[in-house]
């Protein structure tokens, strides 16, 4: 399979301090009490979960007992409760690996499998009529590529992803399904007048953000915005800080934007984009940041707020959240600091502002953290028993998901939850 130009969170490994048998363990704190859950793997020694739905359905990918790596799905079984939960192998189009990327509120999955002959097609999942199965669909390919990759889902179905071809050129997709869920139409997103674009986000509007590069060869961000036809569409650049480059990550149902762009001085800042009164239209908003050189938002909510990364003054890194003003464009930078080490990141963030991701601890280990939305310092959540943890999402009921290194030095797919 070729090299991904998104990339995906690995954990390292490194020996377990401390060890817990059960297959469920408390964590406390003196706020909220969490409880970390052993997911399992699908025969391998390593599993993560990727994101969750509002239901509660897992998502995520695991080696296999024949050293393959397929996607699965997991959910509670709301009859029997976790001792009768298990992952659901979603298997491959026919090759030796799949990996998803995004699932919906209705349990679709989006992502990527190698196929029979070795190249790699996006695919969307779907439940099926019965309990545990289900069907994954090969939404093929662009004119001219060789590979496909499905980024991100909508609450409507439609896919959004990029066809790529050796080396690393990319093309965005929109798939809009059709009558029968096999059916589906797969359009070129074009560019900005270069060779690449790259999608990575989708609206439930259609409307679409990434990254492309313009005639001279730079990158900007684009939005695409949905025309009057399904199907039709027009990429807009919006601009850049008064640097060379942007790269917009993530939209909401408002249409407001967030990413990173490099300013006149070549440093790199989050930008809030905004839209004006007309589609398509907008501001460009600088961040800033708290005393570093550098930026990038990539993520934000219904309610405005924004989450990413910052430099630091002394030059560490620490997961931010802007929070809006009353004014269009004014908040507030919030650090978020770390668990007692260097580095703190931010992987995820719900409705109501709360943030998820990972930070290294005293000991410079990774350990999985859950901040807010009221401020405050960040909260450990803790791992199944060796020395590392991360969190992938969280939902909007609290749940986060993640991967956790045990007490064998195995990693496992996780899910923590409120303890009642």
């Amino acid at each position: 399979m070729m090299k991904r130009i998104k990339s995906k969170i690995v954990l390292m490994a490194l020996l377990p301090i401390f060890v817990v048998t059960m297959g469920i363990v408390p964590v406390l704190s003196a706020a909220e009490r969490y409880s970390i859950i052993d997911l399992g793997t699908l025969g391998g020694a390593y599993s993560t979960a990727v994101a969750i739905n509002g239901s509660g359905q897992v998502m995520g990918y695991s080696d296999t007992a024949l050293g393959e790596v397929h996607a699965f799905l997991w959910k509670l079984d709301p009859k029997q409760g976790l001792k009768k939960s298990k992952m659901i192998d979603l298997s491959t189009l026919g090759g030796t690996e799949s990996f998803p990327s995004a699932i919906n509120g209705s349990g679709q999955i989006v992502g990527e499998s190698t196929i029979a002959s070795g190249e790699t097609r996006a695919f969307l999942w779907q439940l099926g009529s019965k309990p545990g199965e289900g069907n994954m669909i090969d939404l093929g390919t662009l004119d001219g590529f060789v590979h496909s990759y499905a980024n991100a889902i909508n609450e409507n179905g439609q896919i959004v992803g990029y066809g790529a071809t050796e080396p690393d050129e990319a093309r965005a997709f929109l798939w809009q399904s059709g009558s029968k869920p096999e059916e589906g139409n797969m359009i070129d997103l074009g560019t900005l007048g270069g060779s690449y674009s790259y999608p990575w986000a989708i609206n439930v509007k259609g409307q679409i953000v990434g990254e492309s590069t313009i005639a001279s060869g730079e990158i900007h961000a684009f939005l695409w915005q949905p025309g009057a036809n399904p199907g039709e569409g027009n990429m807009v650049d919006l601009r850049t800080l008064g640097g060379a480059e942007s790269f917009a990550y993530a939209i909401n149902g408002s249409g407001q934007i967030v990413g990173g762009s490099t300013n006149a001085s070549g440093e790199i800042h989050a930008f809030l984009w905004q839209p004006g009164a007309n589609p398509g239209e907008g501001n460009m908003i600088d961040l800033g940041t708290l005393g570093g050189t550098e930026s990038l938002a990539y993520g934000i909510n219904e309610l405005g707020q924004v989450m990413g990364y910052l430099q630091t003054q002394s030059g560490e890194f620490h997961a931010f959240v802007w929070q809006p003003g009353a004014g269009l464009g004014q908040g507030t930078m919030i650090d978020l600091g770390t668990l007692g080490g260097l580095y703190s990141e931010p992987t995820g963030m719900n409705g109501s502002g709360k943030v998820v991701g990972k930070s290294t601890i005293a000991s410079g280990y990774w350990h999985a953290f859950v901040w807010g939305p009221d401020g405050g310092s960040l909260m450990d959540l803790g791992a199944l028993g060796g020395s590392q943890s991360y969190a992938n999402a969280i939902n909007g009921s609290g749940k986060v998901v993640g991967g956790s290194e045990t007490d064998t030095g195995e990693t496992h797919a996780v899910l923590w939850r409120k303890r009642r």
